[in-house]
């Protein structure tokens, strides 16, 4: 009996239903309730699979679908960074309270979600004593703690600190990302086109800080390449990729050339030709073949 009342202490999950809601996923909902308790700790972090497995219980299967999933939400940007590459996990509090407080409203919860809802504020002592508690507060502080962590992170944040919801038209309102446009000689189309081939290749860019580090590295890429804006961008589109450098251009081209070499060398040579055709015309002078 005391081992099992030990397995059952364990910190769990504080699983809200709104969060299924959200991500359209029971799955995607585990793995939301999961990252907000870190990120009430942390802005920003990194966690492996595993790790995320050992505390979620999630399969491989099920834990991939799920990030697939949260990859979709304007408040979460999920990405892989360093040597040997590590998965960070940030979250937008500014937009997070705007997709919580769309999904909040009355009319855009079901009534068996409300009901969910309702039950789970009994729960956790807002209408009333926790019938839980007095088997063991751990659900009860955990999921205190998350709301309360949240709430003061929120709070805490301010609009300098945080990019509002993105969109060109807001970017273009900033002094620097048009200082960027005019370093690259470019009109203010380029970030309607080089936002559009994001989008395509399913890494659309979420916020202006996206923007800027990817015009950063297109004008470094003009400066050492020699090569104008839109010229770059087309590479981009060509190569499927979502951001650009200098070395990755020259590689190319330079495996480009290195081809085109080798298909000259086994070609047609014409001057040899020339010379081969002369050979055989002064041994055959006087109409004599032998």
């Amino acid at each position: 009996m005391k081992n099992i009342l030990k397995l059952l202490n364990q910190r769990p999950i504080a699983y809200y239903p709104i969060y299924r809601q959200i991500t359209g996923s029971t799955t995607a909902g585990i793995l939301l309730s999961q990252l907000m308790y870190w990120f009430s700790k942390k802005d920003k972090f990194y966690k492996t699979d595993m790790e995320i497995r050992e505390e979620t219980l999630l399969t491989e299967k099920e834990l991939k679908t799920a990030k697939s999933k949260l990859k979709k939400l304007s408040f979460i940007e999920i990405t892989r960074e360093g040597i040997p590459a590590k998965t960070y996990y940030q979250i937008n509090w500014i937009e997070f309270e705007r997709v919580l407080n769309f999904y909040a409203e009355p009319n855009k919860l079901d009534q068996k979600n409300q009901d969910s809802l309702d039950e789970r504020d009994k729960l956790n002592g807002t209408n009333g004593t926790n019938c839980m508690e007095q088997k063991g507060q751990t659900i009860t502080k955990n999921t205190t703690e998350n709301t309360t962590n949240t709430k003061d992170n929120i709070n805490k944040k301010t609009n300098k600190e945080i990019s509002e919801k993105f969109s060109i038209s807001s970017a273009l309102q900033k002094s620097d990302i048009q200082q960027l446009l005019n370093d690259l000689k470019v009109k203010e189309d380029f970030l309607y086109e080089l936002n559009n081939h994001r989008n395509l290749i399913d890494k659309p860019i979420k916020s202006e800080a996206m923007l800027r580090a990817v015009l950063k590295d297109i004008r470094e890429a003009l400066v050492k390449t020699k090569k104008s804006a839109n010229e770059i961008l087309t590479i981009m589109e060509e190569q499927g990729w979502k951001g650009i450098n200098a070395r990755w251009i020259n590689n190319l081209e330079g495996r480009s050339k290195k081809k085109t070499t080798s298909k000259k060398s086994k070609g047609f040579d014409e001057e040899r030709a020339k010379d081969a055709i002369n050979g055989f015309l002064k041994m055959t002078e006087g109409g004599v073949i032998w």
